[in-house]
């Protein structure tokens, strides 16, 4: 079935996919077509049209593709997104060119567009999957409330956080975004790309990427070196390593390790990865003739039988760290590659100028933040005549300002680097934004979390040293665009996560989310750290604390194009421990309200499990938050058992009774929802819950008004009052009377019939009734008269039988003999009629009364309460089955459906009107 286009966009389409275009619009929605997979792409145009991309296959089979957009947003979003998504590297697309001008359909693409359009030529056999791609990404991106715009700071913000939430199509669309935006030096690119393909443990492909071997022969990011050796471990090592096979874990090194890749062990300085550590261990083995220094890592792996063994082959020969070093030494150390000992040697001289040449030459190959920030700090202790002597070098300038700009020359130098995160947050506001988001990133991967734990109140500091930051824009971003840096420092604690540390997890949390850009990614990985750390105590102000900036998230940025990452979050939420209903219940409702359209079915049963299901609960969460809770009313219980015992009916009755002042505000939303429930609980009406009944009539009597809606649950209560107390009519009358007492109109007349119905069984003196048909009958004759007919019979029925005013009477006999009439009743030939109801007269009267109008009915009741034989038997065998759900046991009501050949007829209440009404109302359809 085809979309709804509109009138425009379905002359368009007709034109574009007709004469000299293969894939015609048919072909296009058939699902056996070779065009069929054109679909989505067309798709986009229904209802308000989105920017899409779309194929004209000449006769010679030559494609060019049309991008379309139809405003302003839409157009430079395809812009975007053909740059990033087909470029050079898929198409001869250019944003700054039309080109096609004069190809046959361009004018009409442009009448359509008002000239927002692009034509180019693709890679027919990719074009597919990228355009695929583009608009998943799109999909991703919020639509609703604002149009987001992304710098590159936060394209590699979302790039990590893609990273880290292992979510692979967001980290490659971001990937292309980023290499599409043309700011990052194709060394740079390339690092992302090593960095992407390993976190998927796509190892194969690591070691075929186009120029990784000028990466593995040059200077290199420590993240880089680490990713590289951990691919080498994956790929070369394990192996081995799982069948203790020693001698062909050395032999393979020797072949086919070192002399490819040899330069990735020139220093094993910062790196934290075990398979990193574990090449550095295979190195020493393979080569002891190199002298390796690994005697550190004895004890790490002396409970592992093949490293231990590795170990074994090691010369374990440290160089001597005594007074007898010298810069000489240290520069022998550098010439074979020994960079790490050599700035250890380093270290252990006096200061000097030869030992701050050495330590910033070697802190430039090391590339770590600690040999940089003791070079820095050796440089500072310099007198000033040492310092100018290094300036006025212009290979040792170009190695400080390598070092005090990150390699960012664009960046103003920093005089020293940040050893910890205190340090850090300390310096953000010297700091220039992409060195501090730089230092981030790898302080994440080469600070430890002892760092923080050995100093004086280092959680305190920490925690104080974020919050002052709260409310400085420019502090604010530089800490929000680093936050995933910072939560990856803390998951890869040993012990993640500490409750210690929890009010620390919260305040990043909330800046993950703020410093959003609108990209689902955020939302995904908040929920996959909630659900690592949701086990911890919380209690309900931090709980409120961590769920409101998801809160601000979905109101910023919520809609149908989240609604799957909310979702889950929500779902993951349900099974976490939960201090504060009211606090996710409310981002419930923020996401039910964000919705552009109806919910998804995901969502709808999530509201389901969320909402509380029982209304002493709801009732005690209203309590708790009062004049912030309105949003609660969206959230009552849609069913409940009722099965409640004397302390909750008391509390029940009390708070309805006397409710605390915003609830009395609020009880003509509560009533009708909460009478609802007491209709529909499985054991109503029940003798324990009589009083609470009597309060409800109160209540409805009180605040409710009466249409038709509120009319038909008063009478279905009355109906259950009267089941329990039949001999209560006389003071049921009274509260009928009541009911009933305002002017009289027609919308609830019907109703008035069935209320009648419910008293003809009852010891209630027939003068009461008459009164009421009078006034009402005089008050509404005219609209009566000049109504359906069966109106006017039910009227004229029950005016006869309580002896009603006689001119009432005789204009509604008139009316009836008057009126031509075909009896849809008569029509039902002699199908079974089965009236499944616990009250058996008012049954019993409209069988005899549908006998009259067609006896070759073959009518009958049943008065189970349960699911018998017969019941069972009657539900088969009958052609209309009449189920009256008001008065009748729900266990029968629930039980008789699999037995049941039809639908069947459900009438709004007991009396014999309603049955009637109900079953002439099935025959008209009929007919």
């Amino acid at each position: 079935m085809n979309p709804d286009f509109s009138s425009d966009i379905q002359i368009f389409l007709d034109r574009f996919f007709g004469e000299g275009n293969l894939p015609r619009l048919k072909g296009i929605y058939d699902p056996d077509s070779s065009h069929a997979k054109i679909r989505p792409l067309v798709d986009r145009l229904a209802k308000e049209p989105e920017a899409t991309v779309l194929p004209y296959i000449d006769s010679k089979k030559k494609v060019t593709w049309f991008g379309l957009a139809f405003n302003d947003a839409q157009f430079s979003q395809l812009a975007d997104g053909l740059s990033a998504f087909m470029g050079p590297s898929f198409s001869t697309f250019h944003r700054n060119k039309v080109q096609y001008e004069g190809h046959s359909i361009a004018s009409y693409v442009h009448e359509i567009t008002n000239g927002r359009y692009f034509a180019f030529e693709a890679d027919n056999a990719h074009v597919m999957t990228q355009l695929q791609l583009m608009f998943s990404v799109w999909k991703r991106r919020p639509t609703n409330r604002q149009t987001i715009s992304r710098d590159m700071s936060h394209l590699l913000r979302d790039f990590y956080t893609s990273l880290e939430a292992k979510d692979q199509m967001s980290a490659e669309a971001n990937y292309e975004a980023i290499k599409g935006f043309g700011q990052l030096s194709s060394p740079n690119v390339l690092f992302l790309q090593i960095q992407m393909v390993s976190v998927f443990e796509l190892w194969e492909e690591l070691f075929s990427l186009n120029g990784i071997r000028e990466v593995i022969a040059s200077r290199r990011p420590i993240a880089v070196t680490e990713t590289l050796l951990t691919g080498l471990y994956k790929l070369y090592i394990f192996k081995f390593e799982q069948s203790a096979d020693v001698e062909g874990a050395v032999q393979s090194f020797r072949e086919d390790v070192w002399p490819l890749y040899g330069n990735l062990f020139q220093s094993r300085r910062g790196l934290r990865s075990i398979e990193a550590i574990k090449c550095h261990i295979l190195r020493a083995a393979a080569l002891p003739e190199h002298n390796v220094p690994i005697e550190d890592l004895k004890k790490l792996f002396d409970s592992e039988v093949f490293y231990r063994h590795l170990l074994a082959r090691t010369r374990g020969e440290d160089p001597k760290t005594n007074t007898s070093h010298s810069y000489l030494q240290a520069q022998q150390e550098m010439d074979k590659g020994h960079v790490d000992i050599a700035f250890n040697i380093l270290l252990s001289l006096s200061p000097g100028l030869d030992r701050t040449i050495g330590m910033l030459e070697c802190a430039f190959l090391l590339q770590d933040l600690d040999s940089m920030k003791q070079s820095l700090e050796a440089f500072e202790a310099l007198h000033e005549d040492q310092k100018s002597e290094i300036l006025s070098n212009r290979r040792l300038h170009a190695t400080m300002q390598a070092l005090q700009t990150m390699e960012n020359v664009s960046q103003a130098p920093a005089r020293s680097i940040p050893g910890d995160w205190n340090e850090w947050l300390a310096s953000l506001r010297d700091l220039d934004e992409g060195h501090a988001i730089e230092i981030a990133k790898q302080g994440a991967v080469q600070w430890g979390l002892q760092q923080l734990q050995i100093q004086d109140s280092g959680l305190a500091n920490l925690y104080t040293n974020l919050r002052t930051v709260e409310g400085e824009h420019e502090l604010e971003r530089k800490l929000r665009l680093s936050v995933t840096h910072l939560l990856a420092f803390f998951r890869k604690d040993e012990e993640w996560p500490r409750q210690e540390w929890s009010r620390v997890y919260i305040l990043l949390l909330g800046h993950l989310l703020r410093g959003s850009s609108g990209s689902t990614v955020d939302i995904r990985y908040y929920r996959q750290i909630l659900q690592e750390i949701g086990q911890l105590n919380f209690h309900v102000e931090e709980y409120q604390r961590l769920l409101h900036p998801a809160l601000d998230w979905v109101q910023k940025y919520g809609g149908k194009t989240a609604d799957d990452s909310i979702v889950e979050l929500l779902d993951t939420l349900i099974h976490l421990p939960c201090p504060d209903q009211a606090t996710r219940l409310r981002l419930l409702h923020t996401t039910v309200s964000s919705q552009r359209s109806e919910m998804s079915q995901s969502l709808t049963e999530l509201r389901g499990r969320l909402i509380p299901h029982s209304w002493p609960e709801w009732f005690e969460i209203m309590r708790e938050y009062a004049a912030t809770s309105e949003f609660l009313l969206d959230f009552m219980p849609e069913k409940e058992s009722m099965e409640w015992g004397h302390n909750v009916i008391d509390k029940m009755i009390e708070l309805l009774v006397d409710p605390y002042p915003y609830l009395e505000q609020k009880m003509e939303y509560i009533a009708p929802r909460l009478v609802n429930s007491a209709l529909q609980a499985e054991t109503f009406p029940r003798q324990e819950l009589e009083l609470f009944y009597e309060t409800l009539l109160m209540l409805m009597n009180a605040k409710l008004s009466r249409n038709y809606e509120n009319t038909q649950r008063f009478v279905s209560m009355m109906d259950g009052m009267l089941r329990l107390h039949p001999e209560s009519a006389e003071v049921r009358w009274n509260e009928i009377e009541d009911w009933f007492s305002g002017t009289p109109f027609t919308a609830i007349a019907d109703q008035l019939v069935d209320t009648f119905d419910l008293f003809f069984d009852s010891p209630l003196a027939y003068e009461r009734m008459t009164s009421l048909w009078n006034r009402w009958s005089t008050h509404l004759l005219e609209e009566l008269i000049s109504g359906p007919r069966l109106r006017i019979s039910h009227w004229f029925r029950i005016g006869e039988r309580v002896r009603g005013l006689y001119e009432p009477r005789s204009r509604l006999k008139e009316a009836l003999a008057n009126e031509l009439f075909e009896d849809p009743i008569e029509r039902l030939g002699n199908q079974t009629i089965t009236i499944f109801t616990l009250r058996e007269k008012p049954a019993v009267r409209a069988i005899e009364y549908l006998r009259e109008r067609n006896p070759a009915l073959q009518l009958r009741h049943c008065t189970d309460d349960r699911l018998t034989d017969r019941a069972k038997e009657y539900a088969r065998n009958s052609d209309i089955c009449v189920v009256v759900t008001t008065c009748i046991s729900h266990a029968l009501t629930y039980g008789i459906g699999e037995y049941l050949q039809r639908t069947p007829v459900y009438p709004r209440s007991s009396g014999e009107s309603s049955i009637i009404d109900a079953i002439e109302q099935y025959a008209r359809k009929l007919i």
